[in-house]
């Protein structure tokens, strides 16, 4: 089974991650927090490193957002994602 959710918001909602942030809860797994850009295009996924969050890639989904379908998501122990295992 595939988990996707789709958000259509502009890459300046994206750089400020203020608002709602949407999530995928994982059935016996965390609740992951994740932005989708929507758009056309090849979609591209960022998958950020050790102590970083899904906001270190604002400058990329505003150049890659024009012209693909950007997302971004926050792993376990980082960022908004929840994980009590």
């Amino acid at each position: 089974m595939i988990y996707t959710k789709r958000l259509n918001t502009d890459v300046e909602t994206l750089t400020r991650m203020e608002n709602v942030v949407p999530s995928i809860q994982i059935p016996s797994g965390p609740t992951i927090a994740y932005a989708d850009t929507g758009g056309e295009g090849v979609p591209i996924i960022f998958s950020h490193g050790l102590f970083m969050n899904r906001e270190m890639f604002a400058p990329q989904l505003e150049e890659f957002s024009k012209d693909h379908r950007c997302i971004v998501w926050d792993e376990r122990a980082h960022g908004e994602t929840e994980w009590a295992g």
